[in-house]
């Protein structure tokens, strides 16, 4: 008794010094917002095509912190003149700021620097490119909280986590030793895989990635959509210079609300990247730990399987080396995807508690839709294949049930998302439906068998190139030394020790023997991604024989991509040899010396594959780079502009202000992202108002007094807004969707909701069940 009131005691102290000590980082929120006038001095610079004229502001101390420049300028030209935020003293790493490009259609330009220390002689400067005009007018620092937020999130975090350790530790001293030793060597196994597959993100840089910038700007424009009242994040307003982009219609963003999130909190743009990969690690581990774990019904094949995933080639190729963002999110949830087949296909569907064994699949398909669609199309394809394959098991009454559950849950729970892309899809002439593409053709741009095989790929940026250039100086995609050890292993189990293994799997009746059917499904599938892959599939031939072939052929663009199912079938497969060594009947002594071995060997491969990718990729990428403010990355990129309508002309989509017809006459304006607000007045006859906002159906137009006005696709397919004759006031401007978009987000809201609640009641169930009850305080 004496003992439980000491612990209560010492957790009631505890909690309250964690309550004050977040109070007191609280409380550093406060007292910011103080202004440093900057006098802006013109200096002279020599070049060989004549004097320059740059400004330079005076030196300022700064203490420790987050601070905004804001600079006055005129000039005509755009991203030739920069701004610099420039420091001495500051040492190593202290002072985090972007050189930041003017534009000619603005007036001020801002962006955030961090200050880890004090410095003494801080100037701004602005540099003259050479080309037009520049004249700087005057410019001021302001301190912000966005340091101080960013320091008490982070404070939060680790009280969270190490509180929950704590509670944990507590548990798991109240169990048996053998339990406690096992869950003592599962956390450090996963640990360990989570701390290894995250090892290139302990730099204070980011590699060049060949989808990086993409993707950057997907998180800004999350942050900034939802900092301007939109959510869900429809239009990022950020991008082609202020006109917005409809790219969280069509490229689903609603894993990159966490990096969003951490931004607004105060991160610098590169921290929440780097956090965002690490939660994709954490993710992808415990997942595939939880899949394998479940499907094998053994703790230790589902850390094995979860370290061979987690380690596979191609998915550390996409996270470090391409940085394909959707790619290698989508991948979190493949296992989920196999576990979910397993459920239904294999578990006895008429038992009381495979009654919602419908849940994994639909998660698992659910989180790649909202990852990558073009992964969904891969993930498609084998699915329907399975379908064939199992025709006849699929329509029993219990597994076909389960079935139509998973995929009717998974459309009402992605109906938010769903219901908005198919609408812009059918209704409008984008370049992405309509553009008229030409179809490449695929098959040349495939691998070859050497760097499918590849044990030790060379490192660098990672891309595609055709095959007419050859294997020299290509980087490549590869399954890794240990996965191909995994296969030579499969191959000798079904070749030397094949029959053993039959009579083993007759004896267990299992369907999850790799001498079964569930074995050779996985293993043919696993091979057939692998030729899908390479040179030597006839991509060319069959989009020529098809119309359907060919659009799916097109969206596919690259062959390797294929290889973003392989690695989950290797994985099983690899796992389904491992469990038939364990309880292969013949030789039992020597049975536990074959697990280690091969367990030992693969493991080895596999690390040593991924060791040479991370020295490779680190020292030999084709650049690096420090990114902490939006402002200096440009907005402009694209890609090949999918989601714009046909016939705009991107060149022309500059900052600049309203454009309006002769009799209307604009008092004020003022745009913050895609908000627009606008005092005008029309003459007698209608007229209109052409905003620099890049055309969607779904924006709308409200003048004061709550009537709407007309919106249509004006010149260059931006917005225009139809005036009344003889109006005169305020006219607002917004993107607001359509409310079936409303009713489709309630729906998806309300079937997660079931689900989770559905999700706990399992969770709590199998605890009683085990007899872990938590103890009433």
């Amino acid at each position: 008794m004496d003992r439980q009131i000491r612990t209560k005691n010492k957790i009631v102290i505890l909690l309250v010094i964690e309550f004050l000590f977040i109070l007191f980082m609280a409380w550093r929120l406060t007292g910011k917002g103080q202004e440093y006038v900057l006098e802006m001095v013109s200096i002279v610079r020599s070049e060989e095509s004549g004097d320059m004229i740059d400004y330079v502001s005076q030196n300022i101390f700064l203490r420790g912190g987050s601070y905004r420049v804001v600079i006055d300028y005129e000039t005509d030209s755009d991203m030739t003149n920069v701004v610099d935020v420039l420091s001495e003293s500051a040492g190593y790493g202290a002072l985090k700021a972007n050189t930041t490009p003017l534009y000619a259609g603005q007036r001020q330009t801002s962006h955030l620097f961090w200050l880890t220390g004090s410095v003494s002689d801080l100037q701004v400067k602005v540099t003259f490119g050479g080309a037009g005009n520049l004249a700087v007018s005057g410019g001021k620092l302001v301190r912000t909280n966005h340091m101080e937020r960013a320091w008490l999130l982070a404070v939060l975090v680790f009280l969270a986590l190490f509180d929950t350790l704590l509670y944990v530790i507590w548990k798991w001293g109240k169990q048996e030793k053998e339990i406690r030793r096992e869950k003592i060597l599962t956390a450090v196994c996963l640990g360990g895989i989570i701390l290894g597959s995250s090892l290139p993100l302990f730099t204070d840089y980011l590699l060049t990635g060949a989808d990086m910038t993409g993707h950057l700007l997907r998180i800004e424009g999350v942050k900034d959509g939802v900092l301007m009242g939109q959510f869900p994040v429809r239009i990022h307003p950020n991008w082609l210079q202020g006109h917005g982009y409809a790219s969280g219609i069509f490229y689903c963003d609603l894993f990159l609300y966490l990096p969003a999130f951490l931004r607004i909190m105060g991160f610098t743009v590169q921290t929440a990247y780097v956090c965002y990969k690490l939660f994709i690690n954490i993710l992808t581990c415990l997942i595939a730990w939880y899949s394998f774990k479940r499907m094998f019904h053994s703790n230790r094949i589902g850390i094995f399987g979860s370290f061979l995933y987690t380690f596979y080639m191609v998915r550390l190729v996409f996270l470090y080396a391409v940085d394909g963002v959707g790619q290698y999110t989508s991948m979190v949830f493949l296992p989920l995807i196999v576990y979910g087949f397993y459920r239904i296909l294999v578990e006895d569907q008429k038992k009381a508690e495979e009654r919602y064994s419908f849940i994994p699949l639909s998660l698992g398909l659910s989180g790649i839709l909202c990852s990558h669609v073009l992964t969904c199309e891969i993930v498609l394809f084998f699915i329907l294949l399975l379908c064939v394959v199992c025709i006849k098991k699929l329509f029993q009454r219990e597994i076909f049930l389960q079935l139509c559950k998973a995929a009717v849950c998974t459309i009402l729970l992605n109906c938010w998302y769903l219901v908005p892309f198919l609408d812009y899809m059918f209704s409008m002439d984008l370049a992405v439906t309509k553009g008229g593409a030409a179809y490449k053709q695929i098959q040349t741009w495939g691998m070859y068998l050497p760097q499918l095989f590849d044990p030790f790929p060379p490192g660098g940026r990672y891309g595609a190139r055709s095959a007419g250039s050859g294997m020299v100086g290509e980087t490549g995609y590869g399954i890794g030394l240990g996965l191909t050890l995994g296969l030579l292993m499969i191959s000798f189990l079904l070749t030397v020790v094949r029959k053993p293994l039959q009579k083993t799997a007759e004896e267990e009746g299992r369907l999850r023997w790799l001498v079964g059917r569930a074995g050779k499904i996985v293993l043919a599938f696993g091979l057939l991604s692998m030729w899908m892959a390479t040179i030597y599939f006839p991509w060319d031939r069959l989009a020529k024989s098809n119309a359907l072939l060919r659009q799916f052929i097109a969206t596919l663009q690259f062959p390797y991509r294929m290889l973003t199912a392989t690695g989950i079938f290797l994985t099983v497969a690899c796992c389904l040899a491992i469990k038939d060594l364990e309880v292969l009947k013949e030789a039992e002594k020597l049975r536990p010396i074959f697990v280690h071995i091969a367990v030992s060997v693969i493991a080895v491969g596999h690390l040593m594959t991924a060791t040479y990718f991370y020295n490779a990729t680190i020292t030999e990428s084709s650049g690096f780079f420090r990114l902490y403010d939006e402002a200096s990355m440009g907005n402009s990129y694209i890609s090949g502009g999918e989601y714009i309508l046909v016939g705009t002309d991107t060149g022309k989509l500059t900052y600049k202000g309203p454009v309006c017809s002769e009799r209307i006459v604009i008092n004020s304006y003022e745009k913050k992202g895609s908000h627009v607000r606008l005092d005008c007045d029309c003459g007698e006859q209608g007229q209109y108002i052409e905003l620099p906002l890049l055309y969607y159906k779904g924006y709308r137009a409200v003048e004061s007094g709550g009537g709407k006005l007309q919106v249509v696709c004006g010149e260059n397919n931006v917005v225009r807004v139809m005036i009344p004759s003889g109006f005169q006031g305020i006219i607002e401007v917004d993107f607001a969707g359509f409310w079936y978009w409303r009713a489709a987000e309630l729906v998806s809201l309300l079937t997660a909701c079931m689900l989770l609640l559905q999700i706990v009641r399992r969770f709590c169930r199998e605890r009683n069940e085990r007899g872990l009850k938590i103890p009433e305080e």
